[in-house]
């Protein structure tokens, strides 16, 4: 069916289209082969993303588990230097700091 149409379309001017274009066959099969390769690299790439995606939580999620050790740890060394309620006084008091530096650092 397309080998009648492409000698329709191309018997009347044989030389205005030159090579493969002729074929519709070949066009098709070559436009195919590119999308299937489309495809193909689409799919690579998005499976890639969600690699980096997941390995990115994962080590966010282990890096936030040190920061919990370590405060943890800082707080029972603290405690020990010095008596619970003034341990508690001078830890809310950073956490106090750290929350007025950073709404000062995002202010306009």
């Amino acid at each position: 069916m397309l080998d009648d149409y492409s000698k329709f379309m191309y018997a009347m001017a044989p030389l205005r289209r030159p090579g493969i274009l002729k074929d519709l066959k070949t066009m098709g099969s070559i436009s195919l082969f590119i999308f299937f390769i489309t495809l193909l690299v689409l799919g690579r790439q998005n499976e890639y993303y969600c690699r980096l995606d997941f390995l990115w939580k994962n080590k966010f999620k282990k890096e936030r588990e040190e920061i919990e050790t370590m405060e943890n740890l800082n707080r029972v060394l603290l405690e020990n230097v010095l008596p619970a309620h003034v341990a508690e006084h001078f830890l809310a008091r950073n956490l106090k700091n750290e929350v007025s530096h950073l709404c000062i650092s995002s202010a306009p």
